[in-house]
């Protein structure tokens, strides 16, 4: 069959949907009967290929976290917790999972609640580093999951029809949305609402509301209504998938809802390659919350994530394949500085729409959401002199988190440097340098540093400061891992020693007391450098080797 200049084998399309049917899940944990995905897979092939743009995957700036993990099976909720570990729940072929993630995206199994039933779905982490977890089809309800990985279920839970994402208030009250109430087997659907459940306490039904409600069953045999929620300054941000609205709904003083109202009809996505598809429409899934309010939503039929801008409402794309490799992306978490976002691959793409790049598949996104460069972290560089470039210096520096644009740094040189000692041969020691680095653009900076020479100690506590070595200058990030400095460094007498006793050089600092040198002071010795540094990258699990 040829669709629009695209060929598309209905039949190996069909020859997919067994396979389909065994490791893909519904949202909400429910899966699809074959009769289902028969009629609706050739409409969804058909309506996405008139838009399909043949788009390769563009390269990801990665960071330490990998940019993409791929997962044994289908992963659905995540969630960050304090210590920057990420969980994801997955629904793999035998059992409901939930897997823990380092920081460095080592992941391990934290808890296997057993049953293949393909439920797992949203998750949340409490401020004890217990996670929760939504589950449907087989034992369903929300899951507490303790750090060893005992897992048991809320009271009150069993009762949630369609037990989909999670959110905590400040007072740790956590609340479940229901996609939809009644009863799946009968196709008796009645409206998509939240539940509430008390810190140490049990379910109970919080709202049910027209705006939370999902459409008359289409693509899916349901409708699919209230799915991702964000907490923010009293109020609660819900995505209705089948409508593509972000709902916001007030928590009154007493803890009951205010009135629903739609805080954002979510436009279509033109950077996306399905943008406008005749047939298949804008479609929410997830959605996050950072600081200031501005919410982020996975547009799960666009293969997209777009920001909500918390004042104007405005719609920005933030992520997008194959820029990003999205495959029907699912949940949404802020990674712990704010300024990065992990996303759960459903993989729902691959036998169904045709693509020249295999479609990513299920698995764990990391995209970073600012365009600036990150200098936190611990960098390395050596410099070189000569025509023979022979090693002049080595060091290792650790810049640290940015606050108001500045940011600490403490540098340590691994070498001894001659041309120091050579001028005072009374200094011993070393010190590291400390100093500060100044934002001055998206990936630029104003830095000082100064570090000492000293003598032994005396008898009686501390020892001399010989010199004073100041380095200023600007530096660049060419990219997430590399940053050039060019500067001028600087060296200073330390003492007051106007006697000249100690020589000529050490009788230029009047005020040896302040650690710096005077106003008017002119340096001993000064050279001017450019220097790289690369970004000390995170090494394997113990055991794996280099």
């Amino acid at each position: 069959m040829i669709v629009d200049g695209v060929i598309v084998d209905i039949g190996s399309v069909n020859s997919n949907l067994s396979q389909y049917e065994n490791h893909k899940q519904l949202k909400g944990g429910i899966m699809k009967t074959r009769q289902d995905i028969e009629q609706r897979s050739i409409r969804f092939v058909i309506a996405l290929t008139l838009t399909l743009i043949v788009l390769g995957l563009a390269q990801v700036t990665l960071g330490a976290f990998p940019g993409f993990t791929q997962t044994t099976g289908v992963p659905e909720g995540v969630a960050v917790g304090r210590a920057g570990n990420v969980y994801v729940s997955v629904a793999a072929a035998t059992s409901d999972q939930v897997w823990k993630f380092s920081p460095s995206g080592v992941g391990t199994l934290l808890s296997d609640l057993g049953e293949p039933t393909g439920g797992a779905a949203g998750l949340a982490v409490d401020s004890a580093g217990d996670v929760y977890m939504c589950r449907a089809i087989m034992n369903p309800g929300v899951y507490r999951i303790t750090p060893d990985g005992e897992a048991v279920k809320l009271p009150g839970t069993e009762q949630i029809a369609a037990a989909n994402a999670l959110a905590f208030d400040n007072q740790e009250t956590l609340y479940v949305t229901e996609t939809f109430s009644g009863d799946l087997a009968s196709a008796d659907f009645g409206q998509g609402g939240i539940w509430c459940i008390p810190k140490g306490g049990t379910a109970q039904l919080w709202l049910r509301d027209e705006l939370l409600t999902g459409l008359p069953p289409a693509l899916f045999p349901y409708p699919v209504g209230a799915n991702g929620i964000g907490f923010h300054h009293n109020d609660l941000y819900v995505a209705n998938t089948d409508k593509g609205l972000v709902v916001r709904i007030p928590v009154l003083q007493d803890g009951s809802p205010g009135p629903a109202e739609v805080w954002k009809t979510v436009e279509d996505v033109p950077e996306s390659p399905l943008y406008q598809s005749p047939a298949f429409p804008v479609m929410l899934d997830g959605l996050t919350i950072d600081t200031n309010g501005n919410v982020y939503v996975a547009v799960v039929s666009r293969n997209a994530i777009v920001r909500i801008d918390a004042d104007d409402r405005s719609q920005e794309t933030v992520a997008v394949y194959p820029v990003c490799p999205l495959d029907a992306p699912a949940s949404l978490a802020l990674g712990t500085r704010a300024d990065t976002l992990f996303i759960t691959n459903l993989g729902m793409y691959e036998g169904l729409v045709p693509n020249p790049v295999p479609w990513p598949g299920p698995g764990l996104v990391w995209t970073a959401l600012s365009h600036e460069v990150d200098p936190t972290g611990i960098w390395t560089g050596r410099q070189a002199r000569g025509a023979a470039g022979e090693e002049q210096m080595a060091w290792v520096e650790v810049i640290g988190e940015e606050k108001n644009g500045i940011s600490t740094v403490v540098m340590k040189v691994l070498n001894a440097d001659p041309t120091l000692f050579g001028l005072f041969p009374d200094a011993t020691t070393r010190t590291d340098s400390v100093g500060s680095w100044l934002r001055t653009g998206p990936d630029t900076w104003d830095y000082t540093y100064i570090g000492y020479g000293t003598t032994d100690t005396h008898e009686a506590g501390y020892g001399d400061v010989v010199w004073m070595l100041v380095y200023r200058g600007t530096a660049t990030a060419t990219d997430s891992d590399t940053i050039v400095a060019t500067g001028r460094a600087e060296v200073y007498s330390g003492r007051d020693d106007p006697n000249h006793t100690l020589g000529e050089l050490h009788d230029q600092d009047t005020d040896p007391r302040d650690g710096f040198p005077d106003v008017d002071e002119e340096p001993i010795f000064s050279t001017d450098f450019e220097v790289t540094e690369y970004r000390m990258p995170m090494l394997p699990a113990p055991g794996a080797g280099l």
